[in-house]
């Protein structure tokens, strides 16, 4: 399943609400779960209710100058929460944006960095409880992104000529290897991932970048 999404940042939901559907169709009878995995550039709330309309978990990374509300009713910025670099805490059903669009489960942890990349806060929201297994989830998300790197790749040399690449007999259908759904400036391509009787959405940012 292919859509094409000009420009890069934030994904609007609108723009692939009709292929999601048509993937959910097709997943409906063959597997049991479906997990929608997302950075950023699918932080809108709207992803969220999306998944819940059609039956999917989600865990999806969102920015942290978000607003959460606490069940005592205190409303402060993910980035505000006091969560000191190198720990890890949960928070269980927090409403998010100053509106209340969504209830969820957020997780919080710091990245390591590296020499080239300091240490980042990462908040993480998910339909299901907040804990270290949905940080895991979306880790997975890193390898999906690394096979459209070279999926990408192909398609360019396609779409300008080139004939340095030949592309796989199953590059232009969906397929069980690791990868996901990418919006983005360029082609994007919806991947299923059997694993241990579940199948995994992932969806990364325009050119595999955040």
């Amino acid at each position: 399943v292919w859509a094409v999404v000009a420009g890069p940042g934030l994904i609007q939901v609108e723009k692939l609400e009709t292929m999601l559907s048509r993937a959910a169709q097709f997943l409906r009878p063959r597997v049991k779960q479906v997990r929608f995995l997302a950075d950023r550039g699918f932080r809108g709330c709207e992803w969220a209710m999306l998944c819940l309309k059609l039956g999917w978990n989600y865990t999806i990374r969102i920015t942290c100058n978000t607003l959460v509300t606490s069940d005592r009713g205190a409303q402060v910025r993910i980035d505000r929460l006091g969560v000191r670099p190198g720990h890890t805490r949960y928070w269980q059903q927090v409403h998010l944006t100053a509106e209340r669009k969504l209830c969820a489960h957020l997780s919080l942890t710091w990245t390591r960095g590296d020499e080239r990349h300091a240490p980042e806060l990462l908040a993480v929201i998910s339909n299901q409880a907040a804990c270290r297994q949905r940080l895991r989830e979306y880790g997975w998300r890193m390898s999906i992104e690394q096979s459209f790197r070279d999926d990408q790749s192909v398609y360019r040399a396609c779409a300008s000529g080139s004939r340095s690449y030949v592309p796989r007999r199953d590059f232009c259908r969906p397929r069980r290897s690791r990868g996901g759904l990418q919006p983005g400036i360029n082609v994007p391509q919806l991947r299923f991932c059997r694993f241990a009787r579940h199948y995994r959405l992932g969806a990364v940012g325009a050119c595999g970048r955040e």
